[in-house]
């Protein structure tokens, strides 16, 4: 039964009709014996094609059905089962009780796999916020050396562009210039840990303010005397 809960998808089946294939791709809950069995939430029986039969086609052979609803433990329906018969199959309670039994074990099978599928994904979305974590504290942890870093550069780059005596100055900031380039490419991957290990709700942490003023303060000092 799909999310909604208002029709039944065509899972698998075995020797359908061709035309039946298309016919019941999707049946409405409610709608044919399929349909009933969803929204009765109780087991179909039909030892020919009546009128509840309403997905029909010209040519059909005459048959019967149990359609065999299975009901998850809310009460709500998970989907159901058809059984095709001989034309004229008389109802046994005993075929009727088996059938309800194995659509008990079905449902709790299909609620087993659904129960785990929802733990993976509780689990990888888990295990995908620590690495997250991890990757931002590692951004952290590397930024602030790298942006020390790339202001000493630029302080080192304003220096040989004043100073003569270097000889060759095109040597020395070629040489800045492959520092920088790597320093920006060192950059780029911070941003990237930092943005993969942002979550929605934010964290803080105490730190000394006074001495990120300091360091800071004497980084510009140094890059602008």
């Amino acid at each position: 039964i799909n999310k909604a809960g208002t029709a039944l998808d065509l899972f698998v089946h075995k020797n359908l009709a061709e035309p039946l294939k298309k016919m019941c791709s999707q049946v409405a809950v409610g709608k044919c014996l399929c349909g009933r069995a969803a929204a009765e939430k109780k087991l179909q029986f039909a030892r020919c094609l009546d009128d509840r039969h309403e997905n029909s086609f010209e040519g059909m052979k005459p048959h019967g059905h149990y359609n065999l609803p299975f009901i998850g433990t809310n009460g709500e329906a998970l989907g159901v089962m058809v059984l095709y018969l001989e034309h004229g199959h008389q109802y046994s309670d005993r075929e009727a009780h088996f059938l309800n039994t194995v659509g008990k074990i079905v449902a709790g099978i299909i609620e087993k796999d659904e129960a785990e599928r929802k733990l993976k994904a509780a689990q990888h979305s888990a295990k995908m916020a620590s690495i997250g974590e991890l990757a931002a504290g590692v951004a952290h942890e590397v930024n602030n050396p790298l942006a020390i870093m790339s202001g000493h550069l630029f302080r080192l780059r304003r220096m040989v562009e004043k100073e003569s005596q270097l000889g060759d100055r095109e040597k020395y900031k070629a040489t800045i210039e492959k520092i920088n380039s790597a320093i920006e490419r060192a950059a780029k991957v911070i941003k990237g840990l930092r943005t993969f290990g942002s979550q929605e709700s934010a964290e803080h942490s105490d730190f000394e303010l006074l001495s990120v003023i300091k360091e800071n303060f004497d980084l510009v000092k140094e890059i602008y005397t």
